[in-house]
């Protein structure tokens, strides 16, 4: 039986065979049999603690603000 590696590299080689719109399908089909936030209930996100970083100066509010990730539509459709 093959090893996972080996296996990975069978599979590699046949998707480099296919047309482009053939890996784009392979690709969306994958996708779809990934696991998302819904699918994984303990999955979930710690925000970060009021006071738990604590330097010379204490963090203010407006500094998680600022340190939030806003992404951009441009960027977010981008991809």
């Amino acid at each position: 039986m093959l090893s996972e590696v080996q296996l990975v590299e069978v599979i590699l080689r046949l998707v480099n065979g296919l047309s482009p719109e053939g890996q784009t399908l392979l690709f969306k089909l994958t996708k779809q049999t990934l696991p998302t936030s819904e699918r994984q209930p303990n999955v979930r996100s710690i925000p970060l603690q009021y006071g738990k970083y604590r330097g010379p100066q204490l963090t203010q509010l407006e500094d998680f603000a600022i340190a939030e990730w806003r992404p951009t539509d441009e960027y977010l459709n981008s991809f």
